[in-house]
């Protein structure tokens, strides 16, 4: 974690910026009306080169004590490299909370780089579907998905994790390209498991057939 120094900020000077943390909360409204400001931790906050002060963790405690119309207050600064550097500290810190979604985290790490979501992403996108993390995406939609964490439980399963999961999502395109149903977790596990046995087995698959029995 990077080295942190306790401040006093003007909050009206620090961005908040949802980019790759949660924005607004349904709670947001509760915590602002039932405010006691000892009881709310210190936000993170990252000061970068341009002299600018980014909210890393604390959108809902600052956003309550503007709610209360408080001026000013005790913040965590650490020197900050940028967004990279800043959704990593964020990833980090939230890991060891376990509070945050798997969407948010799964959000953040992209932003932060880090190579097994950036992997999961793209693999996800080159067939033309999306994850759905918070201030993107539609479960109206059938081209979003809401299981990342049935998605990183495939990454991680084996070699074939990445193949795995774009063979269960273009075959969901093809056999029922408009029901958002067909996103559901048991049907994506269910197609992977069947792939990763094809794989297993060196069992050529003939999609056509495949297709016409779905």
């Amino acid at each position: 974690m990077a080295k942190m120094k306790t401040m006093i900020l003007e909050i009206t000077k620090i961005v908040l910026d949802t980019e790759y943390q949660r924005g607004k909360q349904k709670n947001s409204d509760k915590i602002a009306k039932q405010f006691d400001e000892k009881a709310l931790d210190e936000p993170l906050i990252g000061h970068r080169k341009d002299g600018s002060y980014n909210c890393v963790d604390g959108y809902q405690r600052l956003t309550a004590l503007l709610s209360n119309n408080v001026k000013t207050t005790k913040c965590k600064v650490f020197e900050s490299n940028g967004p990279a550097h800043e959704a990593e500290i964020f990833r980090k810190k939230n890991n060891l909370q376990t509070k945050n979604s798997p969407a948010s985290m799964f959000k953040s790490g992209i932003i932060a780089e880090n190579e097994q979501d950036v992997l999961l992403n793209e693999a996800v996108e080159s067939t033309g579907f999306h994850i759905m993390v918070p201030g993107r995406g539609s479960t109206k939609d059938p081209q979003w998905l809401k299981c990342v964490n049935t998605l990183r439980r495939i990454q991680k399963s084996d070699n074939s994790g990445l193949e795995a999961i774009k063979f269960a999502l273009n075959t969901i395109k093809v056999v029922w390209p408009n029901d958002t149903d067909a996103r559901a977790n048991h049907l994506i596990h269910g197609l992977t498991i069947w792939f990763e046995c094809k794989v297993k087995d060196k069992v050529k698959i003939n999609y056509d057939i495949l297709y016409l029995k779905l």
